[in-house]
């Protein structure tokens, strides 16, 4: 018999995979995944922000975010462009095509 603890754990999770997989074929027709979402959806909700406090405000780690950054800016739903008090770092932006999916989405 398994405990309560873990009961619940094995619980949350396959409902969390569940939901990624509903998510995943709604969001399908957008060619965009859950994990695009979000960035997409915290960008929108502050634009023109550095790429390490969207990797904070997003929960995503920093590799994981430039592939995310990446696949945006394929699809033409944001950009980055230098910042102007850092030379090193760049501000991530939403562009006009990623407001529209942002707001058809949400």
């Amino acid at each position: 018999m398994m405990s309560k603890d873990k009961a619940i754990g094995s619980s949350t999770v396959r409902l969390s995979k569940k939901l990624t997989r509903i998510l995943n074929h709604y969001l399908k027709p957008y060619s965009i995944t859950t994990e695009q979402w979000s960035v997409l959806r915290t960008l929108n909700e502050a634009d023109q922000i550095s790429q390490k406090e969207l990797s904070e405000r997003a929960d995503k780690d920093q590799a994981t975010l430039t592939k995310i950054l990446d696949l945006l800016e394929k699809h033409g739903y944001a950009s980055r462009m230098p910042n102007p008090s850092d030379r090193r770092s760049y501000l991530i932006t939403i562009t006009e095509k990623g407001s529209e999916l942002s707001r058809k989405l949400y």
